[in-house]
């Protein structure tokens, strides 16, 4: 108590509305990567201090704010991410599918995980980027990768030496058990699938169970004892499991609660040593999510103003960070905070009665479906997302009914975005070494598919291309074209058939009856009689010409520059946009193909660093000779093509936008 009546702690607590500045200015920091705007951003902050807290120890709070702000510069050069270099790397993180593996400040990735515990030794000589398919609105575990730092991955390693270290061993008995999947989730927040693997991050599990011992002990304990029992119960746990953002956030905010009783000091200073402790974790969910509701819910005077703003905030959240909209979630939050602790302690009599876990697992799982079944999937447009935004924000700070009936009716606008999009879509996806191309009339009058491509260690269609289709709101295609019978073409078709509706698909030209879009659309050089072999698979590839907008699309599929030659002399083929034959083969792509159809870009899938070369470096020097703009899956993901009335915009899965003016230029 005597530290509380300090001279310093009473010059920090007359800094109330200083601390909240400071946490808000240097989480703005943090999103600025160039170290002089940083700076400058710090001397902007500082002169602005000395302006709002003139005559009131300004020299002090400038000071402070100069320290704060060098001690997370500091700590941003110290855990820069390096370059890895050969040699020993410690196995920090076992996560779904891979492990996440450390040597000072260098860290990376590797897939072969089997036999691997906390705290190994290992010795990695080679390295290669880390490289997943890239589709916009869908989860790129490469993305989330480098969100932590992490670009390069090893495939092989020598294990120099296994530790067998405390954490090490309850892992590997937790994740050895019969219903691992339960307590994966409990013990480490850990997902089956994919698309959620960022979330993670999180830590709900391992925090509502904080929550609920913090309740327990608080029928027991005073409020300081209380505070540091839980601050040594973290502690405990860090010695335990994988030491995670969500954990890093939840022990700073719990020691600093213990030692500030203002809420405005509590949060602030907790905000400011987790960036200074875990700079490039400013944007994580673990922090925006929970730091967000006490900052937005401290502003509210009313206990139904302050329920109402945390379902806000958990929807803006979804929203920026999911893509996705769960109304039971944005309204649950809080209740499932508090009951999953319970749940927690439920569990745990289950490791070491089998048959109670089967159950509890049972039980979880029909929970899980539930839980989905109040989702409302859409990969919504940036400019609804932001209106959206604005009026739950909005109607949060003011209500009114007419917001609230505007709230209403955007939530049923989100349902179905994409069927009132004035815009029309082509979709090349990264799918790895094959093709698969969605084309999406204005208001959704029709969706074509053109290819759905297979790989023999992925099902595309359940875990690529169905996502894909749900997330674009689309509830069915009206016809899918396979143009030729090739595995890395048409591997996917029969599994999305199953699983979706889909009223028409092409395998022939015959059928360009079935073919209904509000758009023209042609199947290209019905007859082939002239060709000599009549069994080689490419040159039966269908060849799709459509056109919308002023824009011409041609889509060859693997055809081979003999289909080339007789399009040349049947038809104009002169396109905006060209689909390159046979992931850029050299038997595709002929040069006097190239210059009749002179296309203003050229769009190449083909799988990374795949085993057939493609695209071919022939074909590559010929779209630089004619001056050719390309654009490959392989290296900037999944490309998007959106027009309107003359103009497309281009943007790809890496974040690459341009723009082509139909009859011009590109600009």
């Amino acid at each position: 108590m005597a530290k509380r009546n300090s001279r310093l702690y009473k010059s920090l607590s007359a800094c109330k509305p200083f601390w909240i500045l400071a946490a808000l200015a240097l989480w703005c920091i943090a999103q600025i990567s160039d170290r002089f705007l940083q700076i400058g951003f710090i001397i902007l902050i500082a002169i602005f201090f000395w302006i709002r807290f003139e005559h009131q120890e300004v020299f002090f709070k400038i000071g402070l704010w100069l320290a704060i702000s060098l001690i997370f510069l500091l700590s941003i050069i110290l855990q820069k991410p390096q370059t890895p270099t050969p040699g020993l790397f410690e196995v920090q993180t076992i996560r779904n599918g891979y492990a996440v593996l450390q040597k000072g400040n260098e860290k990376i990735v590797t897939y072969e995980k089997e036999e691997l515990m906390l705290g190994d030794v290992l010795d990695i000589e080679t390295f290669e980027p880390v490289h997943t398919q890239n589709n916009q609105p869908l989860f790129c575990f490469a993305d989330y990768l480098k969100s932590l730092g992490i670009t390069q991955s090893a495939r092989s390693f020598h294990k120099v030496n296994a530790t067998n270290t405390w954490k090490g061993r309850v892992s590997s008995w937790i994740l050895a058990h019969d219903h691992s999947g339960l307590y994966r989730l409990l013990f480490y927040g850990l997902n089956d699938q994919e698309q959620l693997e960022w979330l993670n991050e999180l830590g709900l599990p391992l925090i509502a169970l904080c929550t609920t011992l913090k309740k327990i002990l608080s029928r027991f304990l005073y409020r300081e004892q209380l505070g540091w029992s839980m601050s040594i119960f973290l502690l405990i746990i860090m010695l335990n499991f994988p030491i995670t953002p969500s954990l890093i956030r939840l022990f700073i905010f719990t020691t600093i609660g213990n030692i500030f009783s203002k809420w405005e000091e509590r949060w602030s200073i907790s905000v400011i040593c987790f960036l200074c402790f875990s700079p490039f974790a400013a944007t994580n969910l673990c922090l925006v999510l929970p730091a967000g509701l006490s900052f937005l819910s401290h502003f509210q005077q009313q206990s139904a103003q302050k329920k109402v703003m945390n379902v806000v905030w958990c929807a803006i959240c979804q929203i920026l960070w999911m893509n996705h909209l769960n109304v039971l979630f944005c309204g649950t939050f809080l209740f499932i905070r508090k009951i999953y602790g319970w749940f927690f302690l439920i569990c745990l009599p289950g490791l070491l009665i089998p048959e109670y876990a089967s159950w509890l697992w049972q039980v979880i799982s029909q929970l899980e479906i539930a839980l989905d079944s109040f989702t409302i999937q859409g990969y919504s447009p940036f400019w609804y997302r932001i209106l959206f935004i604005a009026l739950l924000v909005s109607i949060t700070w003011n209500w009114k009914m007419y917001k609230a009936i505007c709230l209403v009716g955007s939530l049923v606008l989100y349902s179905w975005i994409w069927q009132f999009d004035p815009f029309f879509h082509v979709w090349q996806l990264d799918i790895g070494q094959g093709d698969c191309a969605i084309i999406v009339e204005p208001f959704q009058k029709s969706v074509t598919m053109i290819d759905a491509a297979g790989t023999l260690n992925k099902d595309n269609a359940t875990k690529l291309i169905i996502p894909m289709l749900k997330a674009l709101q689309i509830d069915h295609v009206d016809q899918l074209i396979v143009t030729h019978d090739d595995f890395d073409h048409s591997g996917s078709v029969e599994s999305i058939c199953h699983h979706y509706r889909v009223d028409h698909v092409i395998v022939d030209e015959s059928q360009k009856g079935d073919i209904h879009v509000g758009y023209d659309f042609e199947l290209l050089l019905e007859n082939r009689d002239f060709l000599s072999n009549v069994e080689e698979p490419n040159d039966q590839s269908i060849i799709c010409a459509f056109q919308y907008d002023g824009f011409r699309y041609l889509w060859t599929g693997d055809a081979s520059s003999v289909i080339e030659s007789k399009l040349i002399e049947q038809y104009n083929v002169d396109s905006d946009i060209l689909k390159l034959g046979h992931h850029g083969s050299n038997t595709s792509s002929s040069k006097s193909f190239l210059e009749q159809t002179s296309p203003k870009l050229a769009l190449i899938s083909s799988g990374y660093q795949n085993r057939y070369g493609h695209p071919s470096i022939e074909v590559l020097e010929r779209l630089n000779t004619l001056g050719i703009d390309r654009i490959n899956t392989a290296d900037h993901g999944c490309i998007h093509l959106m027009s309107f009335q003359g103009l497309m915009s281009i943007d790809t899965g890496d974040g690459m936008v341009s723009w082509i003016f139909a009859n011009d230029s590109e600009k």
